[in-house]
């Protein structure tokens, strides 16, 4: 690819839309001017849920179409997603259908989990299975176990975050990244092309839609008014998202929110999985019943004689239109691992799943930083820690500090000798005033963090003058 950009579609046939319009939807767009045409893959009549969504185009004033919107929450129809084994593999399965951009594909991969192939004759194991053919070297990805060929042996992979690939391997020029993921067509990518799309992520800030439509309000949109199901015809399309200025919910991973916006304590993120359970007619005939009570959702994992007030997930709203018109996540629900997928260490990790999953602000993830200890892992060429951070600066420049919130998230070849126990109040006041500085939690583990410390040190002094604490003392002052 050719001046590489992350609204790119490298897989689609040609066309700047997600459809091929016909002159029934020349039609329409003559008479909806300003008005978004949303298409579902499939027959035309028949209903649809907002994950059959593709996308959706701009009708124009001279009869055509013009902005174009990919839903990132479309979802394979039935019969694919099983034969997917991850959310990745769902990821690759829309790259290479041309039903995704590679911003959303290179987003997905980084916080994804692949599996790559060690040399067979470096038994070590620091030398990658890297293959040459007419002239070009080649990396295959593998996107799950299932899809390593069954004559491989099991010493020879290695599983790997696609974050820590970006940043570490694919800076070599000119690899072709292969996804090894039974799709077809295979999806390849130039390692430097993959670079310039996460540079683009991590430090171009998002432009917003001429439209002032975004990610969020179509979200929103098709999530309240389609939720119940959409009879689609090509000359009728549900009622229009409404323009709302600056959503504040965003997709869940910090990271990269905070790499793209300002974010002060008060923010939330959100993500894209349903949080509440989806309300049926049982629901709604409740909330016909009862205007303006609220009804509650328990962990379903725990026993009722053992409920707490930290076992609630949240609640609805019922609105005076027999609908509900608010939603309630509870700040202080800590959910059972069987109910998060997730295995929780200490407080922090479970403050991150709370932020992730849009039940806590930035406040309480920093607040629940400056009072955790992490593990970070002193170089083998300083046992005796004369280095008090082992900070390291990499490609892109930054000078990058790599802690671990819990013993767990540690690599297992780790030497336990090289483990150095650090409060997150240090690393505040210490490492990220330092110019340059990012911090790295759990980069061996899910979830990944990447933080930069300026980000980090403006959410804590905010929460410091929020809570009426006198500021820590400068590095350096008095």
């Amino acid at each position: 690819m050719a001046d590489v950009h992350i609204s790119d579609v490298p897989f689609s046939d040609g066309s700047p839309l997600p459809f091929e319009p016909s002159e029934d939807d020349f039609a329409w767009a003559r008479d909806h001017p300003g008005q978004w045409k949303y298409f579902a893959h499939g027959a035309a009549e028949r209903t649809v849920k907002p994950s059959d969504v593709v996308g959706a185009v701009l009708a124009d004033d001279k009869g055509g179409f013009t902005e174009v919107w990919w839903n990132p929450e479309l979802m394979p129809p039935e019969s694919t997603r099983a034969q997917l084994a991850n959310d990745f593999e769902v990821a690759v399965w829309k790259f290479v259908q041309g039903d995704s951009t590679l911003g959303h594909f290179v987003e997905a991969f980084a916080d994804s989990e692949v599996i790559l192939l060690l040399s067979e004759d470096d038994p070590a194991g620091e030398r990658w299975s890297v293959w040459e053919s007419g002239g070009e070297w080649w990396l295959d990805l593998y996107t799950s176990p299932g899809r390593v060929p069954e004559d491989v042996d099991p010493q020879r992979q290695r599983t790997v975050l696609g974050r820590a690939l970006i940043e570490r391997a694919f800076p070599l020029d000119r690899v072709h990244i292969s996804f090894k993921s039974g799709t077809s067509p295979e999806a390849v990518i130039l390692s430097s092309d993959f670079v310039t799309a996460w540079r683009q992520l991590r430090e171009v800030e998002k432009v917003k839609p001429a439209s002032g439509v975004d990610d969020n309000t179509h979200l929103e949109y098709l999530h309240r008014v389609m939720g119940s199901g959409w009879s689609q015809t090509p000359s009728e399309q549900p009622p229009q998202p409404e323009v709302k200025p600056e959503p504040k919910l965003q997709t869940g991973d910090l990271s990269r929110l905070a790499a793209r916006e300002v974010l002060h304590i008060a923010d939330k993120t959100r993500t894209k999985a349903q949080i509440l359970p989806e309300p049926g007619e049982k629901e709604f005939a409740w909330a016909r019943a009862n205007p303006g009570e609220w009804k509650y959702y328990a962990d379903p994992r725990v026993a009722p004689e053992s409920f707490q007030r930290r076992n609630m997930i949240g609640g609805r709203r019922a609105g005076e239109d027999g609908g509900f018109a608010e939603i309630w996540l509870n700040p202080a629900f800590v959910p059972t691992e069987g109910y998060s997928g997730w295995e929780f260490a200490n407080e922090f990790e479970v403050v991150v799943w709370r932020l992730t999953f849009g039940f806590n602000t930035v406040g309480h993830f920093i607040d629940a930083f400056s009072r955790s200890e992490f593990i970070l892992l002193r170089s083998a060429d300083d046992p005796a820690a004369e280095q008090q951070w082992p900070l390291v600066r990499n490609r892109l420049g930054d000078l990058n500090l790599t802690i671990y919130s819990s013993a767990a998230k540690l690599p297992a070849d780790t030497n336990p000798m090289l483990r150095r126990v650090v409060s997150g109040l240090d690393v505040l006041e210490q490492v990220c005033p330092m110019e340059d500085a990012w911090v790295l939690i759990n980069v061996h583990a899910a979830p990944y963090q990447e933080l930069s410390g300026a980000n980090l040190l403006r959410w804590w002094r905010e929460w410091q003058a929020a809570q009426g604490l006198p500021p820590t003392a400068e590095p350096g002052g008095e």
